[in-house]
């Protein structure tokens, strides 16, 4: 893999809304924030996807909107925001107000959407995977252009906008960073290579991260951009305690209760020592950011035992 540029180690929580308040969302965000962790995240989904239908699921940007007005310096964003479910030009500018409010602290994960039911149940059309390419990279073209633009016109086969000066600018020059999550090696990771200040590998292993890195410096190299300007994330779960025998008998006890799912693949697992060990081994692998998923959201105890244990290893 080409070597990155040399950055900062950061680390961001996920939080997931299925059936919580926004009360418990808002001190999980706090706490994190208070322990030092960059950026806290939602998902974009309509409907329950861990949980059994009939749970609340809570809008993702007005959520993000309620809890960046309720911190102060950590940043807020989902993983990842679906182009579809927000006409792309109104949500540049939906955005570009957020960052203002927040005073920059807005990050933008985008992908094209994967789970039908919630397309169908909201009223959207589910087109085939090649046309959400098509529609995301047309929305990627209207995003960059109308936060940067004095006068911000667009003509595609999907989406136009004519003229538009009247979109406030966003605080982060010269625009929030854009996030592309996926792992498609032929348009997902091209578009990447186009579009995207930072690619998330969600959920992979070592070893699939360091070979979805290089198909994404060949793309970058296609056409003629420096990989190191495309920073390298991770998206997964993490399980940590104290005790290794405690951790063990938790683990246990969750996949029992999911026999069927079992652990979520390729998680980081350990006492905060053995987590540091496996997270030294993406950042060697070019990783620099890590949005981390400790369980339900209203248990903060081991948000709070990576927060004092591991981020002082990276700082």
């Amino acid at each position: 893999m080409t070597e990155v540029a040399v950055r900062k180690i950061r680390f961001g929580v996920g939080t997931p809304a299925e059936g919580v308040s926004f009360e418990v969302l808002r001190d999980h965000a706090l706490e994190a924030e208070s322990l030092g962790f960059d950026s806290v995240w939602l998902v974009d989904h309509l409907v329950t996807v861990a949980l059994p239908p009939g749970n609340p699921q809570p809008e993702s940007f007005t959520t993000l909107t309620a809890l960046a007005a309720s911190t102060s310096t950590i940043h807020v964003g989902a993983m990842v925001f679906c182009y579809a479910f927000r006409h792309p030009p109104l949500f540049a500018n939906m955005l570009s107000t957020l960052d203002r409010i927040s005073n920059g602290r807005v990050e933008f994960a985008v992908g094209a959407g994967w789970l039908q039911k919630e397309f169908e149940s909201y009223g959207y059309t589910f087109p085939p995977v090649g046309e959400r390419m098509q529609r995301l990279e047309e929305a990627l073209q209207i995003f960059k252009k109308m936060w940067t633009a004095e006068k911000a016109s667009f003509q595609g086969k999907y989406y136009h906008i004519k003229d538009i000066t009247d979109c406030p600018k966003p605080v982060q020059k010269p625009h929030p960073p854009i996030w592309i999550g996926g792992t498609g090696e032929k348009v997902l990771l091209r578009l990447a290579a186009k579009y995207a200040d930072r690619w998330n590998g969600p959920g992979l292993s070592l070893a699939e991260i360091k070979h979805k890195s290089e198909i994404l410096d060949q793309h970058c190299r296609e056409i003629g951009r420096n990989p190191a300007e495309v920073e390298r994330t991770w998206w997964g779960s993490v399980f940590i305690d104290e005790d290794e025998g405690r951790l063990h008998h938790r683990l246990d006890r969750l996949t029992a209760q999911s026999p069927r799912e079992g652990l979520p693949r390729n998680s980081i697992v350990g006492t905060p020592d053995q987590c540091i060990k496996q997270l030294q081994e993406f950042i060697d692998a070019g990783v620099t950011y890590f949005i981390c998923l400790f369980g339900r959201t209203a248990d903060i105890r081991s948000t709070q035992l990576f927060g004092r244990r591991v981020l002082p290893a990276f700082r």
